[in-house]
């Protein structure tokens, strides 16, 4: 399934004006993590900006910059629909959302993922959709997300468990650190803390690394992880 794709310059132009402008602009500007050698190729003087309105079900995406021809805005769309989409990351070609559901319309929590292309034909195509069976669905969540290679990591403020999910095979796990909800997220590329009040877990790609009680937030200041959606 492709998302929406529009092929009027002059209303691609409108959109990327309202993307670049709207309110809560998501500028994922930078990937995650460095793209792997199967990565398709990005464009090199493109970016994607995604954007998201509150109470809408849909996020916003607009491509621009220099295309080799000139400067401009050369696709838009929208990826969706999403019962609570409350946080997106890139991990390289790859963009996910992660959506904490809605417990009235029986929506679990899930992550959602697409591809990004921001080549001559701009899109961002749906892959798959992976559910959170461990995580409580919440339409009000506040989440984190961030991701070392291949491995995300995610938590809300509505459950003590922190969720690693497996992108190259999709296996989910979960766990617990220390009893709190989680209330922030973060990674360096290297390395992701998860906080959970005054306490925090580090995990490299290989796992929980250590536990340490910490004196406010801990985080990475040049945090490679995920824009909260409001």
């Amino acid at each position: 399934m492709r998302s929406t794709v529009t092929s009027n310059p002059l209303l691609r132009a409108r959109l990327a004006m309202t993307s670049l402008a709207g309110l809560a602009c998501l500028c994922v500007l930078t990937p995650v993590l460095a793209a792997g050698p199967d990565a398709p190729a990005r464009g090199p003087g493109l970016f994607t900006v995604y954007n998201h309105l509150a109470g809408e079900s849909r996020i916003n995406w607009t491509t621009c910059g220099d295309n080799g021809s000139g400067m401009g805005c050369w696709g838009s769309g929208q990826i969706g629909p999403f019962a609570h989409a409350c946080a997106i990351v890139r991990m390289a070609d790859l963009v996910v959302v992660v959506d904490s559901g809605d417990p009235a319309s029986a929506v679990g929590a899930a992550l959602v993922i697409y591809r990004e292309s921001n080549g001559t034909a701009p899109s961002v195509d749906f892959l798959r959709r992976i559910a959170l069976d461990g995580l409580p669905a919440s339409s009000t969540a506040k989440c984190w997300a961030a991701a070392v290679r291949n491995q995300l990591y995610l938590g809300t403020d509505q459950s003590v468990r922190y969720h690693a999910i497996n992108l190259a095979n999709d296996r989910v796990t979960s766990g617990e650190i220390c009893g709190n909800p989680t209330d922030n997220v973060s990674s360096d590329g290297e390395y992701v803390v998860v906080q959970q009040g005054n306490c925090a877990g580090y995990f490299s790609r290989g796992g929980l690394q250590i536990t340490n009680g910490t004196y406010g937030k801990a985080f990475f200041p040049n945090a490679n992880a995920s824009v909260p959606i409001p």
